[in-house]
């Protein structure tokens, strides 16, 4: 939402999305449903690129890093905002994705909630690291952030919501590589 208050400063804004339910958002000049690895760019066209809460749902990162890395410009960077995959919210995630209890979780917890597969792959500092080595890409530089969770209430019903807090309070604010939001940021190799 941040950026349709910014659109006419910032030039042309395009995105991507690959579930066609979610609205288009006027800002954008360009929108495709597909994934990111199929969307007809050409390399070198962005100053930047950035996904917010979708490289969890990444499941096979490395035609998706070399999509992110080939649209950019040389010396431009990629920003990724996704849950930490080594935050126990993302552990209860996939529990509740294999036991395939999302559906009841949608109903008895939280509605809003999506229910696309979440895999964390590109969540994760190493495995991050591990595919840009892996397929050499062009890269200058990668820097990670790891940073508490605000919004813990919209995630839990009322009875539950002091759990996190518990646990960001006495154990993962000491712990920062397992605090809640990972941010990262790729730069291409000039």
């Amino acid at each position: 939402r941040s950026f349709e208050v910014f659109a006419d400063r910032l030039g042309r804004l395009d995105g991507v999305d690959p579930f066609p339910v979610i609205a288009h958002p006027e800002h954008l000049v360009s929108r495709w449903s597909c994934k990111l690895e199929d969307v007809p760019v050409s390399s070198c066209t962005y100053d930047m690129a950035y996904s917010y809460m979708v490289a969890e749902h990444i499941e096979n990162i490395g035609p998706f890093l070399k999509k992110a890395i080939e649209i950019i410009k040389p010396d431009s960077a990629y920003w990724s905002m996704s849950p930490n995959a080594r935050h126990p919210f993302t552990w209860v995630t996939r529990i509740v994705q294999r036991l395939g209890a999302t559906t009841v979780y949608r109903k008895q917890v939280n509605a809003l909630a999506n229910d696309y597969p979440a895999y964390y792959n590109l969540s994760n500092d190493a495995k991050i690291l591990k595919a840009i080595n892996h397929m050499r890409l062009p890269v200058s530089r990668v820097d990670f952030y790891y940073l508490p969770n605000v919004q813990w209430d919209h995630y839990f019903p009322k009875k539950l919501r002091s759990i996190p807090h518990f646990l960001d309070r006495t154990i993962l604010l000491r712990k920062p590589k397992m605090s809640f939001i990972f941010i990262f940021r790729i730069q291409k190799s000039p």
